[in-house]
């Protein structure tokens, strides 16, 4: 299999670079494995949860689920990106800089290294990349704590193993015909 992908690899890695190719394709494989990963992870604690709900909870479970499933991921990115954002404009030396200039190198990474080049400054270009990765440190340093906060509230608040509601409307079987009577064999 690697080797049907090293000759079509070489070609598009000498028409749009080596370096660039492989950022593509560890970009494109991380996707990938993490998506592969939540997808199993997430449909297993999503079935597990679901199943420990009688029938008249079912509902309102789901609905729960559903909510922080899409609220969740839209609040993350908004705190995260709040952090790095202050944590870019923090680092981010802008003393010296005409005011359009500053305001531009403020909104944007990508507006402040083109700041940095129409000055002409490999300083200013070097202090942004270096703010920019100061706020992605931040960033991994929030994402750990709200992690290590998730884990210890879980471990709080996370009931004991007990056993599973007992209701009528719910046997625990796979719905389906119902078995049929096994009968004596005749004539032995």
């Amino acid at each position: 299999m690697l080797a049907t992908a090293v000759l079509p690899g070489g070609l598009l890695g000498d028409r749009y670079g080596r370096k660039r190719l492989l950022v593509i394709a560890l970009a494109a494989g991380w996707t990938t494995l993490v998506g592969a990963g939540l997808g199993i992870a997430l449909a297993t604690a999503s079935s597990a949860a679901l199943t420990r709900l009688s029938t008249q909870q079912a509902g309102v479970g789901s609905a729960v689920m559903q909510t922080v499933q899409k609220v969740g991921a839209p609040m993350g990115a908004a705190v995260l990106g709040s952090v790095l954002n202050a944590a870019y404009r923090d680092r981010l030396p802008l003393h010296g800089l005409p005011p359009a200039a500053a305001g531009a190198a403020r909104d944007s990474v990508f507006a402040a290294v083109r700041v940095a080049d129409d000055l002409h400054s490999a300083q200013l270009r070097d202090a942004v990349r270096g703010a920019f990765v100061h706020g992605m440190d931040a960033t991994l340093v929030a994402s750990g704590a709200i992690a290590a906060a998730a884990l210890v509230l879980t471990l709080l608040f996370l009931p004991g193993a007990r056993p599973a509601p007992t209701d009528p409307g719910r046997t625990g079987r796979v719905p389906g015909p119902p078995a049929r009577p096994q009968r004596e064999p005749q004539g032995v």
